[in-house]
């Protein structure tokens, strides 16, 4: 989850401090760039509810149970402690596929938890970030935790299935702010670049010819 905030393109009020980076040659003024927060929190919520029903129903094809006797939970202490469990493991690996990501495609990450935010982050601060790599960088914890955990849906452990559910669920929740700046990534020139100053601060320069 990028704890960064970012404004609808909307050009800096203010001069650009010494943190601040000058644009390119070539390229616009920066622009701040916000989440909306409340409305990316409801659309969390959203998955959260919409996807479990379906998530237990692909749980039971996977077990090949049509009755539905299936024990996702048992409400025994050890599963609810599971369940927490699997929930902080999730955002730390869900930062930590970020941060791997971003140093494959050769940028320095920085990892720390905002307590502003209540959020954890692997930050790119100080560098310039291509369009294409933020994307890539954005969407890795959705795509590469899924792909690994879902085939668990199926195990015949109920623990192991208990502990890919929550995953599954927490990590698609938790993306919901990286699928919003994809999409928001999606709509400019490939040539934009970002720019992290802090951790609620991200810079967008665009290409004066798109």
């Amino acid at each position: 989850i990028r704890s960064v905030s970012l404004q609808r393109g909307s050009p800096l009020d203010k001069p650009p401090s010494q943190a601040y980076p000058p644009p390119p040659e070539g390229y616009q003024a920066a622009e701040s760039f916000q989440y909306p927060t409340i409305k990316l929190q409801l659309l969390s919520i959203a998955i959260l509810v919409l996807l479990a029903p379906a998530l237990f129903i692909i749980t039971l094809v996977m077990q090949r149970n049509p009755k539905g006797e299936v024990f996702l939970f048992s409400f025994k202490a050890i599963d609810v402690v599971i369940v927490i469990a699997t929930i902080l493991v999730t955002l730390v690996l869900h930062e930590l596929v970020h941060g791997l990501t971003y140093r494959l495609l050769g940028y320095k990450v920085r990892y720390g938890v905002s307590l502003r935010h209540l959020a954890a982050y692997a930050g790119v601060f100080g560098q310039w970030q291509k369009r294409d790599h933020n994307i890539i960088a954005a969407l890795a914890p959705l795509v590469i935790l899924t792909v690994l955990v879902f085939p668990l849906l199926g195990a015949s452990s109920s623990r192991l299935v208990l502990i890919a559910f929550t995953l599954i669920l927490i990590n698609t929740a938790g993306a919901s702010g990286d699928l919003y700046l994809t999409l928001r990534l999606l709509r400019m020139p490939r040539a934009s670049l970002g720019y992290d100053v802090d951790v609620s601060t991200m810079l967008v320069y665009k290409p004066l010819v798109p």
